[in-house]
């Protein structure tokens, strides 16, 4: 448990929350924004505290109770005028080590929380960045699109010019290029809300200039399928995390048990004896007693109520996240499909289908009306195919999530 301990304190001591954020490298990948927030993202931050707070609370609970000192003075005189004691109490055997060994479970479940925050972070930068990177693309293909039709309005005011084009075709690009210029006008508008949400989670100054994206062709390139059947659930944080629970609330209802137990006390006083008397020295012993059982009871049976609940919350996860591999595996091997057949011939086709409608246009033989839908068969197979690289990497950052770093 030491070394996953070391870590968090290794990261805690890294963590400058008010620090001005250093600027990201241009293009920016997903990494690098990974990199920044393990340093800046606030929530991280909080629960690598929460790690640190429970450690300290290990070594206090394995110590005795403070000694009582104890002071007594005589208001009617007698032989012995005052009185000075000190006591030590010692509760039942084991009840010590119990209690660390549930402060060090506690740590445990927190250090576990603070690995769940840490991989939930990475997966939401990672599923921002591809949307934000896929508007991109898509701004891009939209403005590559028109400047097609920018061409292709000067082939059909040449051709209008020798009578070989009527006028309706002029109108017919113009409309095309108005609903082109809504539709890039429509993406751009999205364009500050991702940027604020990576700025969020990666804990970026927004003053600063937003640095460029790697091309989502080059994210995913260097991505392979997880091993589905390598894989488990064994390093899952937040599974890990109810049982080291479970573990510590094992030993709390022993530690429960043993409440219910005397304890005991040792002591010495001594007697001033201002009479012409000799001083005296007494030792004293006393034990508890825990009469009031019902209240034992009580926390014996909370304990075991709470094992219960951890068993059942243990139970449900293990569920939730099966299902939700398979929904992410289901998800992956679609848009792999997808890729695999837009990167395959049906890209192709549709470029050597616009070429062709061009070439024919311009030379006569086609209608502007066929250009312009194999224009948007293309754009929309592009768009579909940027579509598919973003899933398949949001699909493996679920898997990356739930599987953790192994």
């Amino acid at each position: 448990m030491n070394t996953p301990f070391l870590r968090a304190s290794a990261l805690l001591a890294v963590l400058p929350l008010f620090v001005r954020a250093d600027a990201l490298p241009a293009p920016a990948g997903p990494d690098d924004f990974i990199a920044h927030a393990r340093l800046h993202n606030a929530a991280l931050a909080a629960a690598t505290h929460r790690v640190e707070a429970a450690r300290e609370r290990v070594g206090p609970a394995r110590t005795l109770p403070d000694p009582l000192l104890m002071y007594g003075y005589y208001l009617r005189r007698m032989e012995t005028r005052q009185t000075i004691g000190v006591s030590q109490a010692f509760p039942f055997p084991g009840t010590l080590s119990r209690r660390a060994a549930v402060a060090e479970a506690q740590t445990g479940v927190r250090f576990q929380e603070a690995e769940a925050v840490r991989l939930s972070m990475e997966e939401a930068i990672r599923t921002s960045y591809a949307e934000l990177a896929l508007l991109e693309e898509s701004i891009r293909l939209v403005a590559e699109n028109k400047e097609l039709l920018d061409t292709v309005a000067g082939v059909v005011e040449s051709r209008l010019g020798a009578g070989r084009s009527a006028s309706a075709d002029l109108i017919r690009i113009e409309v095309e290029r108005i609903r082109l210029e809504d539709e890039q006008l429509r993406l751009e508008a999205r364009r500050p809300y991702l940027q604020a949400q990576l700025d969020a989670l990666t804990g970026r100054n927004p003053a600063e200039i937003f640095p460029s994206l790697q091309p989502l062709t080059e994210l995913v390139s260097g991505e392979d399928s997880p091993p589905f059947a390598d894989l488990n659930l064994a390093h899952n944080p937040v599974l890990e995390g109810i049982e080291r629970a479970l573990a510590g609330n094992r030993v709390a209802i022993e530690l429960a048990q043993r409440e219910g137990r005397p304890g005991f006390s040792v002591g010495a006083e001594w007697m001033d004896a201002r009479g012409g008397g000799r001083d005296e020295v007494r030792l004293t012993l006393g034990v508890s007693l825990p009469v009031w059982r019902e209240r034992y009871r009580s926390g014996v049976r909370e304990a075991r109520a709470e094992q219960r609940a951890l068993e059942a919350d243990h139970l449900d996860l293990r569920r939730r996240l099966l299902a939700e591999i398979r929904q992410a595996e289901d998800k992956l091997r679609d848009a792999e499909r997808r890729l695999a057949l837009y990167e395959g011939r049906l890209m192709e086709r549709a470029r050597e289908a616009l070429a062709a409608e061009e070439s024919a246009y311009r030379a006569g033989g086609s209608d502007l009306l066929n250009l312009i839908d194999a224009r948007r068969v293309l754009l929309d197979i592009e768009r579909t195919h940027r579509q598919a690289l973003a899933e398949a990497y949001t699909a493996r950052a679920v898997l990356r999530r739930i599987f953790g770093d192994h």
